[in-house]
């Protein structure tokens, strides 16, 4: 794996000068435009509750780990403890989120989804799933498993444990005979 910091900066920006390079730049481009897709299916709802996409980001990933602590999502959201306090405030003060100190130690702050919060995240989720889920029909289960398999490979190790797990691929689930 190359880290980032091999790459010269002044080299950075040009022409790619072999295949390798030049399919570096296609996945960076295909996951630019799908990340941006994928943002702005959700954008729009969002707008009109006068919140973001950092709000999105917490509502999903309190609802896909509750109890999610404040140094858990500032570590996966890559934020400041004051930009997740905001966000967290307004989640809060809107009922889509709910906060608890932690029964262990009190110092530890959880935080919880509540049922609007599900219902705000659901509607985002399916905006979501419309552009997915097309795509992912159209895809034999070794494509599937190949293109999860290149994208976890540039996630950051630290990061893969936040990420679903793999479903049985199609044609090996109870009951497909």
């Amino acid at each position: 794996m190359i880290e980032s910091a091999e790459i010269p900066l002044a080299t950075a920006h040009r022409k790619p000068e072999n295949s390798l390079e030049l399919a570096a730049r296609r996945t960076m481009e295909l996951v630019f435009f799908v990340h941006i897709d994928q943002a702005y299916s959700a954008d729009s709802l969002l707008e009109k509750l006068q919140i973001g996409r950092p709000h999105h980001r917490v509502l999903y990933f309190a609802s896909a780990n509750p109890g999610i602590s404040v140094g858990e999502l500032t570590a996966l959201l890559r934020i400041t403890n004051q930009g997740l306090a905001r966000t967290i405030t307004q989640l809060v003060s809107l009922g889509f989120i709910e906060q608890r100190y932690s029964l262990k130690d009190r110092r530890v702050r959880q935080h919880f989804i509540t049922e609007s919060g599900s219902d705000l995240l659901a509607r985002l989720t399916a905006a979501q799933l419309r552009r997915i889920l097309p795509a992912l029909e159209t895809m034999e289960p070794q494509v599937m498993e190949a293109m999860w398999q290149g994208l976890e490979s540039m996630c950051r190790v630290s990061d893969r444990h936040w990420v679903t797990p793999a479903p049985p691929t199609r044609g090996t689930q109870a009951g497909d005979g």
